[in-house]
């Protein structure tokens, strides 16, 4: 997901859910949901099962050195981000969304 190039930052998280959530952080703002939609199900399609995501978070903002969420060398810090983002991850519908499956 990481590498596809209308997607600038992502992190993913799944510890005690029932499928993996990603925060990500689109290349551009002009990005929309159906776009988001098919550059996930493109991923998931080349993934197992236990791996592929189930829904997303779009971030409010870049992740950066200043939020904490980027270390100096340029890695996402995921405990930081999944903190930022802690109520959305754990907020999740009863169902994944569909058009990943």
């Amino acid at each position: 997901l990481q590498s596809h190039p209308l997607v600038a930052q992502a992190a993913v998280f799944g510890n005690d859910l029932p499928w993996l959530v990603v925060v990500l952080v689109p290349a551009s703002p002009d990005i929309g949901s159906a776009e988001i939609n098919r550059i996930i199900a493109a991923v998931n399609e080349r993934l197992p099962d236990y791996a592929r995501i189930g829904n997303y978070i779009v971030a409010g903002s870049p992740f950066s050195i200043d939020s904490g969420e980027m270390s100096l060398s340029g890695s996402p810090c995921r405990a930081v981000i999944e903190q930022h983002y802690l109520a959305q991850i754990n907020n999740q519908p009863e169902m994944q969304n569909e058009q990943f499956l």
